[in-house]
């Protein structure tokens, strides 16, 4: 079994995606860890990893950190996934380019746009100028990054695009549902439900009567009184993807008389 330590709105979220797409059992072990963009937060001492922070995995009695590694990892672990080109074909190499390149040149790139250090620096606007222009034409060719076939690469990038560009950006199909979603900063789209069973059986009901499969969060990631469920797009998610989503979430909260925006949803004292 995969347990991945986990902690919301992190880069850990990235591996329940990964997870998810493998279509492999796994359980989540979640921590705290300290925010470094907010000062908040504290490391959690049952945390393996050896920094304290997310994600890290165990199987099979080895610890993997860092999301490049454990995307490595995992997909040559469960080929069957289809997730990477096995080794030895002809699109490994381009595979591990991108997955190298992430780290290299895509993530210093979009930090340096986010925290506003290109205006001061004309060679990471050129680093940043390359890796727009890169991306663009891979996905022009794509849809993928790897052409047709979607790989553990587009996660990596699709995670850290739908963090620093919100991939919902028009919630208005979702506003006009009158489901209670929580406002965020981040590309996560929290939709209250306020009970742990009621959490569960609104992520069950929305795999056996529509199959998306969206992670209901409960005690103790959340306070007890807040459970939720937590979508979590990508900007491969489409318009028509959006509004399936959205319709099904509104059929499930009717047939569940679950609460809708306007509810005020308090902590539960311990």
């Amino acid at each position: 079994m995969i347990t991945l330590y986990h902690a919301p709105q992190s880069r850990s979220s990235r591996i329940v995606w990964l997870l998810e797409e493998m279509g492999v059992p796994y359980t989540i072990a979640p921590v705290s860890i300290f925010r470094p963009m907010t000062g908040e937060g504290v490391p959690d001492a049952t945390n393996p990893h050896p920094d304290k922070r997310v994600p890290a995995v165990l199987h099979a009695g080895g610890l993997v950190t860092e999301s490049q590694a454990i995307v490595l990892y995992l997909a040559e672990t469960f080929p069957e996934a289809g997730l990477a080109p096995a080794v030895g074909a002809p699109e490994r190499g381009a595979y591990l380019t991108w997955l190298a390149w992430y780290v290299a040149e895509f993530e210093p790139a979009l930090f340096a746009g986010l925290t506003g250090e290109l205006a001061g620096s004309p060679q990471k606007r050129r680093n940043h100028a390359a890796v727009v222009d890169r991306l663009e034409a891979a996905l022009a060719r794509g849809p993928y990054v790897m052409g047709a076939r979607f790989s553990g690469a587009d996660i990596l990038i699709g995670s850290a695009l739908g963090f620093g560009r919100a991939a919902f950006p028009a919630s208005a199909a979702l506003d006009a549902a009158g489901l209670p979603l929580l406002e965020t900063q981040t590309h996560i789209v929290p939709v209250m439900v306020g009970d742990a069973e009621l959490c569960k059986a609104a992520a069950d009901h929305l795999l056996e009567h529509h199959d998306i499969y969206i992670q209901p969060i409960n005690y103790p990631t959340v306070p007890r009184g807040t459970e939720r469920l937590r979508i979590t797009p990508s900007p491969f998610h489409d318009e028509t993807q959006i509004e399936k989503l959205t319709a099904a979430l509104a059929e499930t909260w009717d047939a569940l008389d679950l609460p809708r925006a306007g509810t005020v949803f308090v902590e539960a004292a311990e």
